[in-house]
């Protein structure tokens, strides 16, 4: 006989109660974890001369190192609270899960950006401005890449598991067992759930929340197709390393020099339309161009695999 070793009201909570209560769990592990930090910047920072701006562009700078702390604690401690709580290491993470969709699917992220910048590039939206990295300042501007790199790529997968694992499964509990399109409410619901926690954590306009939602579609779509949520995780990881850490664009509001420097070229008084188009300062993210490419790889990924109605 199987022992139950979860507690008395995870047992009693019906399916969509179990969503709702894991992301509000999430969200609050978020928010400790946010005080926490602004409370130890406050006190070690905070003095006559400091301005609150200071402060706030402090923050704003630690945002996706908060939000990777939060995916990373909150996975970690599911483990070692396992059987209470039924997250088990080998569910997480494991040699079958990284190789091969893990890198296969990082290798076509990293294409889809690599495709899209070189085509801004050539209709002149954006420009080649050289290498970030001098002989001068060699070892601390590897050392600033190589945290980077570390801090997207365990936020993306501890964030895929949460929410392209976890709340996907729970979602599909109380799906339609019989419908053959069944996998639309795992892949609508994650995403809705997902850019509200990305809109919470960042300073994002609408366009940058839309592409975030079709990503979010994208990678659910992923999840539903091979079973294996770091198949999305690689997939979203490949794209935003190229983005943000080889070619130094902005992405969730956070700008930092890249690899290479890609710039948007800012004119002195560009138009509303062409920001629309290219997304301006605000990045690939912000581009509708952008999201039409994603909406394509979409529908094209929806025609020719059937992901959906495999289920």
């Amino acid at each position: 006989m199987i022992l139950e070793t979860r507690p008395w009201i995870l047992r009693k909570l019906t399916s969509p109660s179990k969503v709702l209560m894991s992301f509000l769990t999430y969200l609050a592990t978020y928010e400790a974890i946010r005080l926490f930090f602004v409370s130890l910047l406050t006190y070690f920072l905070i003095s006559p001369s400091t301005h609150l701006a200071d402060l706030s562009d402090t923050l704003s700078s630690n945002e996706l190192a908060i939000a990777c702390f939060t995916a990373f604690a909150y996975v970690f401690f599911q483990i070692l609270l396992y059987p209470l709580i039924q997250t088990s290491r080998h569910q997480v993470i494991t040699v079958k899960k990284i190789y091969p969709d893990y890198f296969k699917s990082q290798i076509e992220g990293a294409f889809l950006m690599v495709g899209f910048c070189a085509a801004m590039t050539v209709i002149g939206s954006y420009r080649y401005l050289g290498f970030f990295i001098h002989f001068e300042n060699t070892s601390m501007a590897f050392l600033n890449l190589i945290l980077r790199i570390s801090v997207l790529t365990v936020m993306i997968y501890c964030e895929e598991y949460f929410f392209r694992e976890q709340l996907f499964n729970k979602i599909r509990e109380f799906s339609s067992a019989t419908s053959r399109l069944k996998d639309w409410a795992p892949i609508l619901t994650t995403s809705v759930f997902y850019v509200v926690m990305k809109w919470i954590q960042f300073d994002l306009g609408i366009m940058h929340v839309f592409t975030l939602f079709l990503i979010s579609i994208k990678l659910g779509m992923l999840r539903s197709e091979q079973g294996n949520f770091a198949r999305g995780a690689g997939y979203l990881t490949g794209a935003l390393l190229v983005t943000h850490v080889l070619l130094g664009l902005p992405i969730l509001g956070i700008d930092f020099p890249g690899l290479i420097l890609l710039k948007y070229i800012d004119s002195d008084t560009p138009s509303r339309y062409d920001v629309f188009l290219t997304g301006g300062l605000g990045g690939p993210l912000s581009s509708f161009l952008f999201q039409m490419f994603l909406s394509a790889t979409i529908i094209w990924q929806a025609v020719t695999k059937k992901t959906i109605i495999k289920g």
